[in-house]
């Protein structure tokens, strides 16, 4: 996993890390806010409807109940003076039953709701008008036909009446309840996804953090100790890499860096081998390295041929007072080098003292005087030994003579 980290750069391999975290952190979001959402509907629905349906249809059961009552004073013969008052109250709680109807009828509705509906309003037909011909007959003074009807057929299909308004708020009430544990559960089920996703995110987030910082550690680890390393002046670290990124591409710099090097010790070690071996024209190929490289390779080929140059410079003037001819002087040289130049003017100094004292002792055997002498304290070493020779030479030529 890491080398194919590694085969990316840093940017995209974080964009790629965050992306992925994004993306879980809104697929997260997504899920809490469908299950709140979910949770939500299903709340409305109870309050504003199921509940309201269930409050409608209690005020229906409620209207019926009154009007039940009245219909029963209506009917029993002991208190017909208020009989108009027991219809009066029949009439208003009719009109409270229209009122809740209707509400509760424009709501929403499942077939089954529609289904309940058109039994209730069947029932109601039934029951509405049994109870007029009771209210008729009561008002009408004929009591003896109202009670019968009233408690054998009326009050029965009134009960059936009542008995699908009360089958409709059970069904609202079952409906309520499987509604509020439909949104229990989809609140819970958000929940243990939201702890999953939750759970998902740390664990990948933390495997994604280990395998990146791994995948720029290492490598930079091994770019520090092989930094170190050829600090030190060793440059054979194993700084190989298949890694594409900015670490790898760092590894394969110091590789290179590494081998630039050892190819210019290579170098400077031939041509040292090759003066050693006489070839003292041999010179580092400067153009075979780049940069400062380059700039290295020729500044030690500038320093080699500065040597040669002043040993050049001493084998001609040497060459030239091997066969006498002292007037060449070789130019002052600066620092240490002075001591070359000090050298070869105390070596011409030398042979010229040593030619005059020659020059003088010939000329004065040329002359007969073969009393002269040189003066041999001068000189050390083989050139007194020749001076001391001539006068050994200047004193036997005179005692002969």
């Amino acid at each position: 996993m890491t080398a194919l980290l590694q085969r990316y750069n840093v940017g995209p391999r974080l964009a790629a890390a965050f992306a992925v975290l994004i993306v879980l952190s809104g697929m997260i979001a997504f899920i809490g806010y469908r299950g709140l959402s979910s949770a939500r509907a299903l709340a409305d629905n109870i309050v504003h409807q199921n509940m309201v349906k269930i409050r409608l249809a209690n005020d229906m059961m409620n209207a019926n109940f009154i009007i039940g009552t009245q219909l029963r004073n209506l009917a029993l013969p002991y208190a017909e003076e208020r009989n108009d008052e027991f219809v009066g109250v029949i009439k208003s709680a009719r009109a409270d039953y229209t009122k809740a109807r209707e509400a509760l009828y424009a709501l929403p509705a499942s077939p089954q709701d529609q289904a309940i509906r058109a039994q209730i309003d069947s029932l109601r037909t039934v029951a509405k008008g049994l109870n007029d011909q009771v209210m008729q007959l009561s008002i009408a003074g004929k009591d003896s036909d109202a009670i019968p009807l009233l408690f054998n057929k009326a009050s029965p299909a009134t009960q059936q009446w009542q008995d699908k308004i009360a089958e409709n708020i059970a069904l609202q009430d079952k409906l309520a309840a499987d509604a509020s544990a439909v949104a229990l559960k989809s609140m819970d089920d958000s929940r243990k996804m939201l702890v999953a996703g939750t759970v998902l995110v740390v664990l990948l987030s933390s495997a994604l953090g280990l395998l990146i910082t791994r995948s720029l550690t290492q490598p930079l680890s091994r770019a520090t100790r092989a930094a170190e390393s050829i600090a030190g002046g060793k440059l054979d670290n194993d700084v190989d890499t298949q890694a594409s990124d900015e670490s790898g591409r760092l590894l394969k710099a110091m590789s290179r860096m590494q081998l630039q090097l050892r190819n210019l010790i290579a170098a400077q070690t031939d041509m040292a081998k090759r003066h050693d071996e006489g070839q003292i024209s041999f010179r580092i190929d400067a153009s075979a390295f780049p940069g400062d490289y380059g700039r290295m390779a020729n500044e030690t080929n500038l320093l080699v041929a500065s040597h040669v140059a002043v040993q050049a410079d001493l084998a001609r003037i040497m060459g030239r007072y091997a066969i006498g001819d002292l007037s060449d002087t070789m130019h002052q040289l600066p620092g240490e080098k002075a001591v070359f130049t000090d050298t070869m003017a105390q070596v011409k100094a030398n042979l010229g003292a040593m030619n005059a004292e020659i020059k003088q002792l010939a000329q004065a055997a040329a002359n007969g005087d073969f009393s002269a002498r040189g003066d041999a304290e001068r000189f050390q070493y083989d050139f007194r030994v020749m001076v001391e020779s001539l006068n050994n030479l200047m004193s036997t030529a005179d005692g002969n003579l």
